[in-house]
């Protein structure tokens, strides 16, 4: 019996083959196979929520490969993933298949394996199932309902604020979240408090105490709030203290901690920010890399279980694995009695049924260093030190407690210290923390008795200042979302690169901050669209959607109820004002009209005249800052020759350096700051530098004319003989020199050279190659071009995620290239000739 067994990943397709006997062929999908309609009605509201679906163009060619292979098998396994994307890309393809009849006498089945190895793959083989509706059914709810607030909402965004917005079901809670943390900081009012501190030694130990009672009233937070406070304070303690402190509490107790749970997806992606410095979705590119598997010298295995899940559970066989690795490579207290257990948090823990874990814990991260990219390595490290943790003793500490009082016992100081005495799970692995100190940094304290008297060294206070809550990092903002319920764990990393590539929010120095279009959006939604940003709204219809994959909940019933409410409002809000423009108090100092606050396409504010539109029109503008706060442009110093002050202001097209103020109608120099420059970098010295260009750099060594480097519209660039080169993004406008100038412009002559060689298209053999462009680095292969997101970078980029960039590209484009007829200069173009429409094509729809 020939056998066919599909799976998404063409790499997965390349594992897999080695597993299953010469009767099977394995084939890949490449991912969904088919989707919506881009178009309205794709959800047909009036007819039963009836969803339209078409094949991915990009797909189209392996859809026809399996169906080719579907003719000659008598058994059709279908292997796609083990959560619900998984489960509707099998019912997509076999609905697919349906429709071009070729299941008759077929067997299809349904198989699923949490990870790629050779006895999962068999276990799952021999075992297959139906497909489930009720996970299938929760996806397409999950689509339609991501469909209708899209196609709907999106159109309401471009009339209301500007042409190119989108609003998303999830994305747009996100954002608040975001915003409302960015104005929690703006509305911050920092105050000042001090701690008192008593330093006394013990033979040749100190013992810093802080102070909790004065006068025998507890002490709190900004009972002493200025220096007066502390000064007088102090002098009082140093005056009834007489330099001794006595000991009168001794208190000892044994602290343990117990190890983390195993990775899921939301904690797997908040350890990798935090400890590898990765963002979600390399990250999960990672995981997914080490799902699908990797060749490990003796053939190609999969070396963690499946990445999408919200469950701590282990399967016994990998919990009694674990511990025997323990027993075998540790002292016997390192190993607990028995396994320890974990109980997943989240109310319907989907996706896979097992925490994420390497396959085989004796596969040490040592012993595959050789077999494993860096980023491979140091991802599969953590997965591999973690699972090994959790099965671990506890850790246990030696935490003491001293009270020493100054003068009596209505002054009390109190030191805390911790000795680690047991590392149990510690010695493999500890969690890290997003903006919280390490506890177990408290002092080590010297042995001491109820009753000593200890020479004081040093009576002090230290000023401090309450500080506004962090701005999210992508660790805290997963965090946050999954305690809110918003989402899922697949969800997370697409969240966040969603707001990015939409430039709603910024990521600097790894925090989130809102633009001004991220702060408009987000305004308009809050504004009129309040039921739909409710964090607790969100997560009540996550958690219907879990109850439809459950089997508790009817899909449509669900998706009406939502439309229902979501459609009125869309009609009621057609005719609401526009949230990016701000009526001021202030009126135009050319036509006294009142001014306005505006948002430009550029996504900042600017403050224009309201008669713009008037004939005749007042075309008054100025930059935001200054002109509502009253600050003036900040002046970062003198210019070394002219003398005159250099200011640094924004316009309504970002910042920009000026040498010297307007004078009546003159126009003194200017020069845009560039876009990968950041505000708060801007110096003097970057101004200088600024204020220099033009730079000549000398003179081509061929030619013997200038060669000049400067900053245009499109970037840093150099001019020789009329002809411009953009300059590397490796190189500086201000530190390029002659000889890598004079290589640079020889580029323009050779065509674009490629910054990095991938590797051949696996599908033509022909080259992939990142360069780099006027707006930033591509990836190439033949004519399709691939920008590369915004936290990729050339030395990070790997194949697959270069095919997959290339595969959307030319989804976007729609195929293949279409040249333009070509037409003679000044002659008119030919009109196309009149031909009768051909029958439409008939599409599928279910």
């Amino acid at each position: 019996m020939s056998k066919l067994l599909i799976v998404e990943s063409p790499s997965k397709a390349k594992t897999l083959n080695k597993y299953l006997g010469k009767e099977f062929q394995v084939l890949a999908s490449y991912g969904h196979v088919r989707d919506l309609i881009p178009k309205n009605g794709a959800v047909d509201t009036e007819h039963g929520y009836a969803m339209k679906y078409e094949v991915i163009d990009r797909n189209a060619r392996h859809v026809d490969a399996i169906a080719k292979a579907v003719k000659q098998a008598d058994q059709i396994l279908l292997a796609t993933d083990p959560d619900r994307e998984g489960e509707a890309i099998a019912w997509h393809i076999a609905e697919i298949l349906k429709s071009k009849r070729l299941l008759k006498d077929k067997i299809l089945r349904r198989v699923v394996f949490n990870e790629i190895t050779k006895t999962a793959v068999q276990h799952a083989v021999d075992h297959p199932r139906e497909i489930s509706m009720e996970l299938v059914n929760a996806q397409q709810a999950r689509r339609a309902l991501d469909y209708l607030v899209g196609f709907n909402l999106s159109p309401l965004l471009w009339k209301k604020i500007r042409r190119g917005l989108s609003a998303g079901r999830v994305q747009s809670p996100a954002l608040r979240l975001i915003v409302e943390r960015e104005l929690e900081i703006e509305a911050f009012t920092s105050r000042e408090y001090w701690t008192i501190h008593l330093n006394a030694r013990k033979q040749k130990q100190i013992v810093d105490a802080k102070l909790v009672q004065y006068q025998g009233r507890k002490l709190d937070q900004f009972d002493i709030s200025s220096s007066a406070q502390e000064q007088e304070v102090v002098g009082k303690l140093l005056a009834v203290s007489a330099g001794k402190a006595l000991v009168t509490r001794v208190e000892k107790k044994q602290r343990t901690r117990s190890p983390a749970a195993p990775f899921t997806t939301s904690t797997l992606q908040q350890e990798a920010v935090r400890k590898l410095g990765f963002t979600t979705s390399r990250a999960m590119r990672i995981a997914q890399q080490l799902y699908e598997g990797v060749d490990i010298g003796n053939g190609t295995v999969g070396l963690i279980t499946y990445m999408r899940t919200d469950s701590f559970s282990l399967a016994t066989e990998a919990v009694m694995q674990i511990r025997g690795f323990i027993k075998g490579n540790f002292e016997p207290e390192y190993l607990p009695k028995s396994p320890i257990m974990y109980k997943t948090k989240a109310k319907n823990a989907q996706e896979a049924h097992e925490a994420i874990r390497p396959t085989d814990i004796s596969r040490t991260p040592a012993s595959l260093r050789a077999h494993l990219s860096p980023e491979q390595f140091k991802l599969y490290d953590m997965i591999w030190k973690r699972a090994l943790a959790c099965q671990m003793a506890p850790a246990k500490f030696d935490a003491v407690s001293v009270d020493l009082t100054v003068g009596g016992e209505a002054n009390i100081f109190r030191a805390t210290g911790q000795t680690l005495v047991f590392p149990g799970f510690i010695a493999v692995y500890t969690e890290g923390a997003d903006d919280a100190e390490n506890e177990d940094d408290e002092a080590k304290l010297p042995a001491l008795e109820v009753g000593e008297v200890l020479d004081i060294e040093k009576l002090f206070g230290e000023q401090h200042f309450t500080e506004p809550p962090p701005r999210y990092t992508e660790a805290s903002l997963v965090k946050v979302l999954e305690e809110y319920g918003i989402g899922r764990p697949s969800t997370y990393a697409s969240i966040i690169s969603t707001l990015q590539d939409r430039e709603y929010v910024l990521l600097d120095k790894k925090r989130f901050t809102p633009t001004d279009v991220g702060r408009v959006v987000n305004k308009f939604l809050t504004e009129h669209f309040t039921k739909y940003v409710d964090y607790g709204f969100t997560a009540e219809l996550e958690n219907e959607l879990d109850e439809i994959a459950e089997g508790e909940r009817d899909w449509i019933p669900v998706l009406d109820d939502f439309w229902q409410g979501f459609s009125k409002q869309i009609v009621l809000k057609e005719e609401v004002d526009r949230p990016g423009t701000e009526i001021l108090d202030e009126r135009c100092p050319k036509c006294g009209k009142p001014l306005q606050k505006i948002l430009n396409k550029f996504n900042s504010y600017f403050i224009g005249c309201t008669g713009y539109n008037d004939q005749p029109k007042c075309d008054y503008r100025r930059n935001v800052d200054g002109a509502d706060s009253g600050k003036e442009p900040v002046r970062l110093g003198q210019h070394p020759e002219s003398g005159k002050d250099i200011l640094l202001l924004i316009g309504p097209y970002g910042p920009y350096i000026q040498l010297g103020e307007a004078v009546d109608k003159s126009k003194p120099k200017r020069v845009s700051v560039p876009k990968e420059v950041a505000m708060v970098d801007v110096n003097l010295d970057t101004a200088l530098q600024l204020l220099a260009l033009p730079r000549e750099i000398g003179f081509h060594p061929e030619t013997g004319k200038k060669i000049v480097a400067n900053i245009g519209p499109y970037g840093p660039y150099v001019n020789h003989d009329g002809k411009f080169k953009s300059i590397p993004r490796t190189d500086s406008v201000f530190t390029i020199d002659l000889p890598r100038a004079v290589e640079v412009l020889a580029m323009a002559n050779k065509g674009a050279q490629a910054l990095r060689v991938l590797g051949k298209h696996p599908q033509d053999g022909e080259e992939v190659a990142v360069y780099d462009g006027r707006y930033g680095p591509y990836v190439q292969h033949g004519k399709i071009r691939a920008t590369l997101g915004k936290n990729e970078t050339v030395n990070e980029l790997e194949m697959a995620r270069a095919l997959e960039l290339l595969a959307a590209k030319t989804a976007k484009d729609g195929g293949a290239e279409k040249k333009k007829p070509a037409t003679r200069k000044g002659a008119a173009p030919k009109k196309p000739a009149t031909r009768k429409k051909p029958a439409a094509t008939k599409k599928s729809t279910t």
